[in-house]
């Protein structure tokens, strides 16, 4: 494993967020850093992969290009029940209509 040197600051209420959201909604992660950055993340916010997992993680090692494309992971008839929670509007393309941006 890759030794990282990071200041991650994880916003307040974070997971009692993604604890609750996960009673009602399939959560995903998709971004743009490397999976084994990500997969230190996930640990950090969720330690014992009750919610986050890398199972449900898509990162840039297998995305191409500079959008992130949802139709890599999910059923095209399903982008009308897609909900995204991002701070990077730019790289929704295709899925503003799903963009919640947070800054």
């Amino acid at each position: 494993m890759e030794k990282f040197d990071f200041v991650v600051k994880i916003r307040p209420f974070t997971k009692e967020f993604l604890k609750e959201m996960s009673k009602y909604f399939e959560i995903i992660v998709y971004t743009f850093g490397t999976r084994n950055y990500a997969c230190q993340i996930l640990k950090l916010i969720d330690p014992e992969q009750k919610i986050l997992n890398e199972k449900k993680l898509v990162t840039r090692d297998e995305s191409s290009g500079i959008y992130k494309e949802l139709n890599k992971i999910l059923n095209p008839m399903m982008m009308d029940m897609v909900v995204i929670i991002d701070d990077t509007k730019s790289v929704w393309k295709d899925y503003l209509g799903n963009l919640f941006n947070i800054v």
